[in-house]
């Protein structure tokens, strides 16, 4: 059975090269349609009933996201793959929330094409109404069978969801020096293995609820500079090993359980973002939705409450230097203003007052 294929863009050229991509690279379409408009494509494809539709983002009449809400909430099986000149990611999350199934940039690179609509054949041949097609693109060694990814970024992305990526960082040096010894555009392609990531993920996963992962990893100035593109690839394993390893859990808990055990001098956003195995960004999100407040405040308070406790009992006879460090502080100084703005005494007048009567410890 052949394809139907429907063809949104407001350009011409952008359509043709579309068109002859698909007829040289596949034989698996049959009916090919064009529109230049948004609302037209929603149109169309209630008459014309197609299996994958590319949109472009900027048309007249409707914006393509728009139009491919709509032809999923009418057609909810319909494959569509956004092709756009805009590289901003805040597209590309609204379309991995929309769960579509693939976000090309223009000038679309052949290989690129290739890999997403080998993919997208593949997920439509999986569905019983659709057994016997095949996918028939010339072979390509650096592909998986049966993935749009290459080899290399399919293995990462397996272990990591059987929760077996032993190390973001040599994840993310390992995936850029292959895609540095094939030439690649590192930017784009990160945006491309991000999104299929995303795909992949979906199975095990709220997608929705962990999308600000990939917002925050590719924020545009997350890409700036030599390392940019490396630190960003870390933060995104990073963030999904999370995501991952505490789905079904309950990181509140998590992270009570870790404020009770942690010595006041070893609080920190890296520590909890190690224990809860996610991103900085993404351990102070949770904090924030677990306790209302955010780690450094909570964390300062936590420490000083700890100090309060250490004078009124064993460390009544510590310096305020000591104390300081005990808790978590560096500066003595620092510490001694923050104690009494707290307490309203001086570490060694609560001392002194926790002696002669029983003193009331200020809570959180």
């Amino acid at each position: 059975m052949k394809l139907r294929l429907l063809v949104a863009d407001d350009e011409e050229l952008a359509r043709a090269s579309i068109r002859k991509m698909i007829e040289s690279l596949f034989d698996n379409f049959g009916e090919i349609a064009e529109v230049e408009r948004g609302d037209e494509v929603v149109e169309k494809a209630r008459d014309f009933h197609p299996d994958l539709v590319f949109v472009d983002v900027r048309m007249p009449g409707l914006n393509g996201l728009d139009a491919a809400a709509q032809i999923l909430a009418s057609r909810p099986g319909t494959r569509i793959v956004v092709v756009t000149a805009y590289d901003r990611f805040s597209l590309a999350q609204r379309a991995v929330n929309l769960g579509l199934d693939g976000y090309l940039l223009k000038p679309v690179i052949e290989e690129e094409f290739r890999r997403t609509v080998s993919e997208v054949i593949r997920r439509i041949e999986r569905e019983p109404r659709r057994g016997g097609l095949s996918v028939t693109p010339a072979p390509n060694p650096g592909l998986l069978p049966g993935s749009a990814l290459t080899a290399i970024e399919d293995r990462l992305i397996r272990s990591l969801l059987r929760g077996r990526l032993p190390s973001a960082d040599e994840a993310a040096d390992e995936l850029l020096l292959a895609w540095g010894s094939a030439g690649t555009d590192c930017p784009r392609r990160l945006r491309v293995f991000a999104f299929a990531l995303a795909r992949e993920a979906e199975r095990y996963v709220s997608v929705g609820g962990m999308i600000d992962h990939i917002t925050l990893a590719l924020a545009p100035d997350s890409l700036v500079g030599g390392g940019g593109v490396r630190r960003a690839l870390a933060e995104l394993l990073m963030a999904w090993t999370g995501s991952l390893a505490t789905e079904g859990e309950d990181p509140g808990r998590r992270i009570i359980d870790w404020l009770s055990e942690t010595p006041a001098h070893e609080l920190s956003l890296d520590a909890l973002a190690q224990r809860l195995r996610c991103s900085t960004a993404s351990a102070s999100r949770l904090f924030k939705e677990a306790t209302g407040r955010s780690f450094a405040a909570y964390a300062g308070e936590l420490r000083l409450e700890r100090a309060v406790a250490l004078v009124s009992g064993e460390g009544a006879e510590l310096t305020l230097e000591e104390l300081a460090r005990k808790v978590g502080y560096s500066d003595s100084a620092y510490f001694g203003r923050l104690f009494k703005e707290h307490t309203g005494m001086s570490p060694r007048e609560f001392a002194r007052s926790a002696r002669g009567g029983r003193q009331e410890v200020p809570r959180l």
